[in-house]
């Protein structure tokens, strides 16, 4: 009887061995076909992509009872998304300028919220330079935009 069961112990983990070695070769086999082949580009399109043609920079400015956040913003040329928080509770309206040496400042744009809304947006087109905002309730207070060149 020793013999049987010592016949059944080897039997057991010969069973197991060839188990686990079917089983690592399945997986094996089952990751390569699995595996999406590459391809080689044969061709390239016709026509180049078309890029967004949105506004490449933003700036918020908050403007409250008695300040405007932030007081200075640098930026680059081109074209860029200016959006107005109105925080004082009524309407506003953002006056952007850029400023001239010995001329009148040139008006930019003219950001104004209606029926008390939270915030307006606009969008211009930033030359290098600077720039002053503010609010129209309160021109004292005032932001620098200056629009540098890279």
């Amino acid at each position: 009887m020793p013999k049987s069961r010592s016949s059944s112990v080897f039997m057991l983990g010969a069973a197991i061995v060839c188990t686990s070695v079917v089983a690592a070769a399945l997986t094996l086999s089952t990751r390569s076909w699995v595996l999406p082949k590459r391809t080689p580009v044969t061709s390239l399109p016709s026509k180049p992509q078309a890029q967004p043609q949105g506004p490449s920079q933003f700036f918020q400015v908050w403007v409250h009872r008695n300040e405007i956040m932030p007081d200075l913003i640098y930026a680059r040329p081109g074209r860029a998304l200016l959006r107005a928080e109105n925080e004082t509770g009524g309407d506003i309206e953002l006056l952007v300028e850029r400023l001239n040496q010995n001329q009148a400042n040139t008006p930019q744009a003219s950001i104004r919220t209606v029926n008390k809304a939270k915030r307006a947006s606009q969008e211009v087109v930033l030359q290098p330079g600077e720039y002053v905002y503010f609010s129209a309730v309160l021109p004292q207070l005032k932001g620098r935009l200056i629009v540098v060149a890279r």
